[in-house]
């Protein structure tokens, strides 16, 4: 604001300015602004933003216009968050941001939309442009990342969608390329790209997840037992349990597809929980009506392993139910143990200390060091039944479970072999000193009341 000073013949002598400093007020603008389109954690652009650069690219196209959405959602981030803290999620949040900045040398047409989703808008003359691209983040992005004194893996599953074959709009865009990602996500660190065969398929996979949420509560669960047999006695002298599910509406729905959905979302946790107890009781019972086996197994995943509750809660369960802590084994996959090995080694130490047992499941299909073998404090190797399949036919398959015997032997583990269908595959282990096995030849996995018919019958009791 700007007056004049007159003297007393008006004439202006002089000119008073009043002004005001508004450098606060455009820094409060530019912050609201900030934080309306752009993500606070890593910087990039917010699905606001994105959103509209999409919507413009549509307004303003032609005939000619094609352009491509890739929503990029980062797998098993949630056990991440739940075990080490959004602390570390965040920070891993950053470092991927960053790379994806690396790759594309800005961040103007990246996105992160929300929680683990990023999405990524790219102009393209060809589809195998998109493949290339696509490629190239599954391989930067599951490379190992660095956090404080962490070492963590963690690997992406891509949806994509092209403008305007799979939509004309930045809602069917986006939803397509969803519909995508939720495809990639049964198989994990993979990019599919969108059709319209997948839109049945996606719906019936978030209908098995709603499902999924309320099983525990109905009480849809069950545990199935598969008899491990001696192959020294020929008795059975443990079990494996598996879940099973079936709804109250009747429809029977298999672990293959709702286990990584729970691993996913991070049902597992009270599930395994679940599990463990539901094992342990039906341990007990089958002891007070006189069958006593050396062991029963329980599965346990990834999420629950890395879990920080994973032993206090292993441990609790054993002293509330005071069952004998040698009778009760975990067994984890081969992929799980080299995933993180130094913490493998401190977990299974804690475990032998407290005389659990623990065993290595489907050996042979991963990257077991064998210096670290020695350090996994493992009672049992459990063959996989990929390679107990091939025994009669398959010259390389009765190589490689042969030197897994004679390995297991010379190490003093036990040894089983899963999926054990026939004579000529059972023959061929007595012959190699495997000393249990497990399969259809002699049992499917059975109710519990059966199970216990079987063991009776079986061993003569």
């Amino acid at each position: 604001l700007i007056s004049s000073l007159k003297d007393e013949n008006r004439i202006i002598t002089n000119y008073i300015g009043i002004c005001k400093d508004l450098t606060e007020n455009k820094n409060k603008e530019e912050y609201i602004l900030k934080l309306s389109y752009f993500d606070p954690v890593t910087g990039l652009p917010n699905r606001v933003l994105i959103m509209e650069k999409i919507n413009n690219l549509i307004t303003d196209s032609n005939k000619h216009t094609k352009f491509a959405i890739l929503i990029l959602d980062l797998d098993k981030f949630k056990n991440i968050n739940d075990t080490l803290g959004h602390g570390v999620g965040n920070k891993l949040l950053v470092q991927v941001a960053n790379r994806l900045r690396d790759i594309f040398k800005n961040d103007y047409n990246l996105s992160r939309i929300g929680g683990d989703e990023f999405m990524i808008l790219l102009n393209y003359s060809e589809e195998e442009e998109i493949i290339h691209i696509s490629e190239t983040l599954l391989k930067r992005i599951s490379e190992n990342y660095k956090l404080d004194n962490l070492d963590l893996k963690i690997t992406t599953s891509i949806g994509i969608a092209f403008y305007p074959k799979d939509g004309k709009d930045p809602e069917t865009l986006t939803k397509s390329a969803d519909t995508a990602m939720y495809r990639a996500k049964e198989t994990r660190n993979s990019y599919r790209f969108f059709t319209l065969e997948m839109e049945d398929q996606i719906k019936h996979i978030l209908e098995i997840e709603n499902l999924l949420h309320k099983a525990l509560e109905n009480d849809e669960f069950s545990v199935f037992y598969q008899p491990q047999i001696s192959l020294e006695t020929m008795k059975i002298v443990g079990a494996e349990s598996l879940i099973r599910w079936k709804t109250n509406s009747g429809q029977v729905i298999s672990p293959s597809e709702f286990i990584p959905l729970a691993e996913e979302n991070g049902l597992i946790i009270p599930i395994g929980s679940w599990i463990l107890e539901t094992t342990i009781l039906q341990m007990l019972d089958f002891e007070k009506n006189g069958i006593y086996l050396n062991n029963i197994s329980v599965n346990v995943s990834a999420a629950q392993f890395k879990h920080n509750e994973f032993l206090n809660s292993i441990f609790q369960t054993i002293d509330k139910y005071k069952i004998d802590p040698s009778k009760l084994e975990l067994e984890i996959t081969e992929s799980i143990a080299m995933e993180n090995p130094d913490m493998v080694v401190e977990i299974t130490k804690k475990l032998k200390e407290k005389k659990i047992k623990l065993s290595i499941d489907d050996f042979g299909t991963g990257y077991s060091s064998l210096s670290y073998l020695k350090k996994f404090h493992l009672d049992k190797i459990k063959i996989d039944q990929s390679f107990v399949k091939g025994l009669g036919s398959s010259q390389d398959d009765e190589v490689i479970v042969s030197a897994i015997i004679n390995l297991a032997n010379s190490l003093k583990f036990d040894i089983i072999a899963e999926g054990v269908e026939n004579k000529k595959q059972l023959e061929f282990l007595k012959q190699r000193n495997c000393n249990l096995i497990q399969g259809y030849y002699f049992s499917k996995p059975l109710n519990s009341k059966d199970f216990f018919s079987l063991v009776k019958k079986f061993n003569k009791l």
